[in-house]
């Protein structure tokens, strides 16, 4: 989430990064899909509109703090060889499932089998 230089940054749009049409698209939908890839390798699959802990929402600011542990996340994940170890991250409570997700097209809280 090198927001303001460094590789990533240098070399990706983040308005390519989502879906056409006004909002959806950015470093918040990088962020969001970030988490749940981290998620999912933990063995907690949710949906792609499925919203909890740290995920900024379309409108929201990523601080430098959220941005520096999303940079550690993702240069975990991005390397298969360390891709296992980004459970230490899912132990995190910004990143971790809750019991209850916020369902970004319903507008509600739901609940999640198998969370803790």
């Amino acid at each position: 989430m090198d927001r303001n230089g460094g590789k990533l940054a240098e070399n990706l749009d983040p308005s390519r990064c989502g879906l056409e049409g006004d909002g959806q698209s950015g470093w918040w939908w990088i962020a969001g899909n970030l988490i749940r890839d981290v998620a999912a390798l933990a063995k907690m699959e949710l949906l792609p509109w499925d919203m909890w802990g740290a995920m900024p929402g379309p409108d929201e600011p990523i601080n430098d703090v959220l941005a520096e542990a999303l940079d550690q996340l993702a240069a975990i994940t991005a390397d298969p060889d360390t891709a296992a170890d980004s459970h230490a991250g899912y132990d995190d409570e910004r990143f971790h499932v809750p019991i209850c997700v916020y369902n970004f097209l319903r507008r509600t809280y739901e609940p999640v089998v198998g969370a803790s």
